[in-house]
């Protein structure tokens, strides 16, 4: 998830608060990937919305809104839960 940013028009400081920058995002991509993982993982096991909304500080709609299905349709255990 690198990017081809030409760092030589920024300061020096610039330059790498812009490679932290990127760093930072790339960061939080890969902690979102690995999150909707563990969530899978727990509604495989059969954990219910609200204790994973609890877990991550949310509410149940918002979790189960963010993570009942994904894009490939798959739902980890059916939504009327």
């Amino acid at each position: 998830m690198t990017s081809d940013l030409d760092l030589s028009r920024f300061s020096a400081e610039a330059a790498l608060d812009m490679q932290l920058l990127q760093a930072l995002a790339e960061t939080a991509f890969n902690l979102e990937r690995q999150q909707e993982q563990m969530v899978r993982n727990l509604r495989d096991q059969f954990v219910p919305w609200a204790d994973i909304a609890a877990a991550l500080g949310v509410t149940k709609q918002a979790v189960h809104k963010r993570y009942a299905l994904k894009p490939s349709g798959r739902s980890p255990r059916p939504v009327g839960e």
